[in-house]
């Protein structure tokens, strides 16, 4: 839940004041920062599972955990009604075996959001989904923007210290870290920008030469 996909999907669902309870599940690491964001009703690691109340739930899952996925399954069962695989974030999932049969509920599916975007056109147009989108994402701006920190590594040594760091969960869920392969003074060089667009220069030096995170 304290990832950049899951808070946009709970801010959206939030903004387009979707009748739902938002529910994030989180590590130990960052419960209180998840907390702290205000864009979800309950807030709970990801082993209290059982405690929620039995009801129908839509899942993203983002962390891509066969465990948290199966203990999610074994206690809605049936009331899963759709679960939808965006990524792996959780380090170590590709290793792992976790399986649904005699649990019921919907079959996991992978999540583009290219195809969640049809389906919104089909409902209310395209011109009504481009308009929500574009709605969606200027409030977010305006909320998250104000947060946002950008921690920028240059060289290999630096990345792999960044990604050690992601897997032993001690990152910093505050910031957002850039990384590239190149070295700092090889690397092109960002460009002055607004505040209001500084976010946006990030996101689009992320596109450009080395590797990131």
């Amino acid at each position: 839940a304290s990832s950049r996909t899951s808070r946009a999907a709970a801010f959206a669902a939030k903004h387009h004041n979707m009748a739902l309870e938002i529910i994030g599940l989180t590590s130990a690491a960052n419960l209180e920062y998840t907390k702290s964001l205000g864009i979800y009703d309950t807030v709970i690691l990801y082993s209290e599972v059982a405690s929620l109340a039995k009801q129908k739930v839509a899942v993203q899952d983002v962390a891509g955990n066969p465990t948290v996925r199966r203990d999610i399954y074994k206690h809605f069962g049936d009331g899963v009604v759709y679960c939808g695989r965006v990524g792996i974030a959780h380090v170590g999932a590709l290793a792992e075996e976790g399986s649904l049969d005699g649990l019921g509920g919907a079959t996991p599916e992978s999540f583009l959001v290219f195809t969640a975007i049809e389906e919104v056109n089909k409902i209310y147009g395209k011109a009504k989904g481009s308009e929500m989108l574009a709605d969606a994402t200027k409030a977010f701006n305006a909320r998250m923007l104000p947060q946002f920190k950008a921690v920028r590594s240059y060289g290999a040594d630096a990345t792999k210290r960044v990604y050690d760091d992601m897997v032993a969960g001690l990152a910093d869920p505050n910031l957002t870290y850039v990384c590239s392969m190149w070295a700092e003074e090889l690397h092109e060089p960002i460009p002055e920008a607004t505040p209001a667009r500084r976010g946006e220069a990030v996101a689009a030096g992320a596109a450009g030469r080395g590797s990131r995170l």
